[in-house]
């Protein structure tokens, strides 16, 4: 019963689609999961190669996003509060 729901989530979660050749048995369940996950995997790492070039391709950017985690790391380890860069009068 576990090999048969998770084999049905993973289909689902990659959306692979139920098709019209399935898995059998419980050996060719786990098999089928295992590569779904795999391929699942194997595709978000390459479109997250794809975002990372479109995201490198703006330096002045990526240096500005840079600056500002750095800063809003520092105001967090300083216990710098959310109204401590106004002015006040």
């Amino acid at each position: 019963m576990a090999a048969t729901c998770l084999c049905q989530a993973a289909m689902t979660l990659t959306t692979i689609g139920y098709g019209d050749v399935g898995s059998k048995n419980k050996t060719e369940q786990w098999v089928a999961t295992l590569v779904m996950l795999l391929g699942g995997g194997m595709y978000a790492y390459v479109v997250g190669g794809i975002c990372e070039v479109f995201t490198a391709m703006n330096p002045e950017q990526n240096d500005f996003m840079t600056a500002m985690d750095t800063l809003n790391a520092l105001m967090t380890a300083g216990n710098a509060g959310r109204w401590s860069g106004m002015r006040s009068e």
